[in-house]
């Protein structure tokens, strides 16, 4: 509908060739420009606006008494496809990309299970597992995008998906330097820091949670059990890029709190 608008907008200075051609191209370039920064079928309403544009206005401008009857003829084909499309896909050969997406979400909670458990048992290169969950995780937006046109519960739940998405997101950039920080020590620094303890109860509320023995609030508690566990030392732990400042930072809570733990 915008690019046949658009088309008989410029059909009325048809007779200027220069105009009519320099805006064609802006309004196309325009289009391009906004399907790079639009995603998913808002995306493709960029480009469909540009080149409608161009299939409407060229004909209209070198028959311009038809221009009105080419941007209708259009439009009807367009929306008569969507009809034909819609009808097929929901009675004769019905599909729903509902159980797709529920299905990555199910995906997305094992990869992230993967990933973790990779990080902290030292099972190799864990970046397979972090390319994985990323997968995943834009798998998901995409299915998202596209499921809330033919699904009322995903629409409902659309802010939900699209903020464990963004979770997932998070996840991954606070993965990068645990797994930076764990490769800095040596295996036997584990016992002698008492990390030993802290992982296993780690990684055994992760395979419980894998395996669908407990749910999130469980495996919540049980990380924050185990967090309780980590000794003082550990938030001195860094990697090399991080200011000394914030080292110094973190020996003074240290201090304060052991002082405050002998009084």
């Amino acid at each position: 509908m915008i690019g046949a608008g658009v088309a008989l907008l410029f059909a009325l200075f048809a007779q200027e060739r220069v105009l009519f051609l320099g805006t064609l191209a802006l309004w196309i370039g325009l289009r391009a420009f906004g399907s790079q920064y639009a995603r998913n079928f808002g995306a493709y309403s960029f480009v469909l606006s540009g080149y409608t544009v161009a299939i409407v206005g060229i004909p209209g401008a070198l028959d311009a008494s038809n221009a009105f009857y080419i941007a209708t003829g259009r439009v009807t084909e367009v929306c008569l496809g969507i009809i034909v499309a819609a009808t097929v896909n929901h009675i004769i050969l019905p599909s729903s990309l509902g159980p797709q997406l529920w299905q990555a979400v199910i995906d997305g909670s094992q990869a992230l299970a993967d990933y973790a458990l990779a990080l902290l048992e030292r099972r190799g290169d864990s970046a397979p597992s972090r390319s994985k969950l990323l997968g995943q995780a834009v798998a998901i937006e995409n299915l998202r995008a596209s499921a809330i046109f033919e699904d009322r519960e995903i629409r409902d739940r659309s802010d939900r998906l699209r903020f464990l998405d963004t979770a997932l997101i998070d996840a991954i950039g606070v993965a990068q330097p645990l797994g930076q920080q764990l490769n800095a020590l040596e295996r036997r620094a584990y016992n002698e820091m008492g990390l030993d303890d802290v992982i296993a109860d780690a990684t055994a509320a992760i395979r419980a949670w894998r395996a669908a023995a407990m749910g999130a609030h469980a495996l919540s508690r049980r990380l924050l059990r185990a967090q309780a566990h980590l000794p003082l030392v550990w938030p001195l732990c860094r990697d090399p890029s991080m200011p000394d400042e914030e080292v110094i930072r973190r020996i003074a809570i240290i201090a304060r709190l052991a002082n405050f733990l002998q009084h």
